[in-house]
């Protein structure tokens, strides 16, 4: 049986100990992405404070809440050149008399302790209990909310009950970070903030507005800064309710003032009338439906629970536009927020089966850097086009100087992504948005590998994913004939084949000949399949050649797919938590393992990268890297096309058991 529309024991995450490992929950709408940051709205002042509107550092350690101590907020289209960390918006001192409220040094376990929650049904946070100040208790209640029913705007909302004597409360915009890096302006109209900021590097504005309504409570005054503007109320009344509305638009996205102020009022309108949360409850109850039924699998109520979690930080990854995804969503901006291969194979994997019209947001960013990416494979003497293994927004290449530059499999995982989406939609208008990118993409081939004397095709000095073969200066940087990245080329050329029989479109007898005859190694005696000619056995990093046999559904004798499953086990070093995924797929599609060993195994392998009460990914066990959004789709992409021996979005997408959240 489904899980239930209104079983809050699964849909429910929540904590009353943020002290103990809890990394904080991630709202976001696929447009606008946030935590309740420091756990409470930035209401930790012990918190670091953020250092810039680039590129965050990660640290090799878990820090006591996670590495976004300081509230972050990032808009899909708030980009240039990298994902800006915005100006904070959802910020709150609150002080009655002397005492300030600092949630995260309040004790756990009182009567009525304060408790962080996230709803996985409809993306909203809050935070709930009693603040006892001088023996008065004051209710409070703090809930945090980036509606999909309106895509560029957010809110918070603050309840107080039972306030003695004077409260002071202030919010506003604060752009500390953004300092000495890009131009910043802020201006008080009435109850509106107008922010805008205007990047360094292509000049974009992003346009932002704050408006905000108050019972209880009086405005004292807003101080508008170089780098921030602050609201400042004093309560009236024993009850104070504060609605703080947020929209941001422009960056990215020819959009400005004139459509900020709509979407503040569309914010304020949908308040009034309760259309903002009931259509926000309704889209959300249209993507669960469609979502993989958690209790049709042999799992605990935690753990079922926890599987909602990973669907739910995917799906507030996307909205179906045309912006690129980074590894972490819009919850952080490490590599620069830029567009990886993880969106093509391990996101788009998932939403092709499950959300396809969500998964086509990957091909419009693919296809939208075909320019630069045509441009880069002319500079470089290569026909068609070459998509970077780090793409900003318009594709320019911020890969890191040196082998990265040579990891180019990220062209064929993109190319596979259209055949998947198209397979699981069957709509032609896919192919057909498609095609530029599938065309462009297999010149790139033709004029990158090289034909031989024999009529084989060779593709020389790349990097595959295992980077170790970079990392570690033992091994030699670049190789010769990479097999994962062969087979994936293969693949891709075929999928290109594809695409132009069913569209009716001339191919060129070069991309047959490249996919009947790129050279893909045979296995050795021992069965053993080498990353590379010459491979001795190093260690990796992640999972390499085993990726051939899923997702890229090559057939072997099982034999030699258990013994390169299990050779590979002892080789990695370290690495990220998909390389679980991908053995666990290949082990229960084998089906000589135990299915339910192997199931418990996958989940308790993948908790080890998870921290706190809201089941957040990160991409190692000992890294700050989250919410690996990575991990998700690759999670929920192992288990559909695996434990249901369901082997690609084409065959029959309807077969699996959808929740239907009824």
């Amino acid at each position: 049986m489904p899980v239930r529309w209104n079983d809050n024991e699964r849909w429910v995450l929540s904590t009353d100990q943020p002290l103990f490992g809890c990394a904080p929950p991630y709202v976001g709408n696929g447009r606008i992405g946030i935590r309740l940051g420091s756990l409470i709205l930035g209401t930790d002042v012990d918190a670091p404070r953020l250092k810039g509107p680039g590129p965050e550092k990660c640290q090799f350690s878990v820090p006591r809440f996670d590495h976004s101590w300081p509230l972050q907020c990032f808009a899909a289209h708030g980009r240039d050149g990298f994902q800006h960390c915005l100006p904070s918006w959802a910020q709150l001192r609150l002080c009655v008399g002397r005492h300030e409220f600092r949630p995260g040094r309040l004790m756990a376990g009182s009567r009525n302790p304060l408790v962080t929650s996230l709803d996985l049904r409809t993306g909203e946070a809050s935070l709930r209990g009693d603040w006892v100040v001088d023996g008065d208790v004051i209710h409070v209640a703090i809930r945090l909310l980036a509606p999909r029913s309106c895509a560029h705007g957010a809110l918070w909302e603050l309840d107080l009950d039972g306030v003695q004597g004077r409260a002071d409360i202030q919010f506003g915009f604060d752009g500390d970070h953004l300092l000495g890096n890009v131009e910043q302006v802020y201006e008080s109209m009435a109850s509106t903030i107008h922010g805008r900021v205007v990047t360094g590097k292509r000049s974009r504005c992003i346009e932002m507005g704050l408006r905000w309504t108050c019972e209880g409570a009086r405005q004292e005054g807003v101080d508008c800064g170089a780098s921030k503007c602050t609201v400042s109320l004093v309560s009236t009344s024993a009850r104070v309710r504060l609605c703080v509305l947020y929209a941001c638009h422009g960056g990215t996205e020819m959009h400005g003032w004139p459509e900020v102020v709509a979407d503040l009022n569309a914010l304020e309108y949908g308040l009034k009338d309760g259309s903002l949360r009931r259509v926000n409850d309704e889209i959300w109850r249209s993507l669960w439906r469609d979502a993989l039924d958690v209790a049709d699998l042999p799992l605990s109520i935690v753990d079922q629970r926890f599987l909602l979690a990973q669907q739910y930080y995917l799906l507030a990854s996307y909205d179906g536009s045309s912006h690129p995804v980074a590894p972490l969503g819009l919850s952080g901006n490490q590599w620069q927020g830029c567009h990886l291969w993880d969106a093509d194979l391990w996101h788009g994997r998932a939403l092709a089966i499950f959300w396809p019209h969500l998964a086509r947001q990957l091909v419009r960013a693919r296809v939208a850097m075909l320019p630069l990416a045509r441009a880069r494979a002319v500079e470089q003497g290569y026909c068609g086009a070459r998509l970077p293994w780090m793409g900003d927004e318009e594709g320019d290449d911020l890969t890191p100087s040196g082998p990265y530059r040579e990891e180019i499999h990220v062209n064929a995982w993109a190319m596979l992504l259209v055949r998947d989406v198209w397979r699981a939609t069957k709509d032609i208008a896919v192919l057909e948005e498609g095609w530029p990118l599938l065309e462009q993409i297999a010149e790139f081939w033709c004029s990158r590998c090289s034909l031989d004397s024999s009529g084989k095709w060779h593709l020389l000095q790349v990097l595959g994913p295992d980077e170790a073969v970079h990392e570690d200066p033992r091994n030699p940087q670049l190789v010769d004939d990479h097999f994962t990245t062969n087979v994936a080329v293969r693949e891709a050329m075929c999928a290109a084949i594809e695409a132009g029989s069913v569209l009716g479109r001339r191919v060129s007898p070069t991309w047959q000949s490249l996919a009947d005859s790129i050279y893909i190694p045979m296995p050795e005696g021992n069965g053993v399949i080498l990353e590379y000619p010459g491979y001795g056995g190093h260690k990796i990093k992640q999972a390499d050649v085993i990726l051939s046999f899923y997702p890229l559904d090559q057939r072997y004798e099982y034999d030699v797919i258990d013994c390169n499953v299990r050779y590979y086990q002892g080789k990695i070093a370290s690495g990220p938590l998909m390389t679980e995924q991908i053995e666990a797929a290949i082990l229960l599609r084998g089906g000589r393992y135990d299915c339910g060993r192997v199931l418990a195994d996958l989940i308790r392998s993948y908790r080890r990268y998870v921290h706190g009460s809201f089941e957040v990914p990160y991409e190692t066990t000992y890294n700050s890297n989250s919410v690996m959004v990575t991990a998700c789709g690759g999670l929920i992409g192992a288990l559909a096309c695996s434990w249901w021996r369901f082997r690609c979005p084409g065959d029959d997408p309807t077969l699996l058991p959808r929740l239907g959240a009824e």
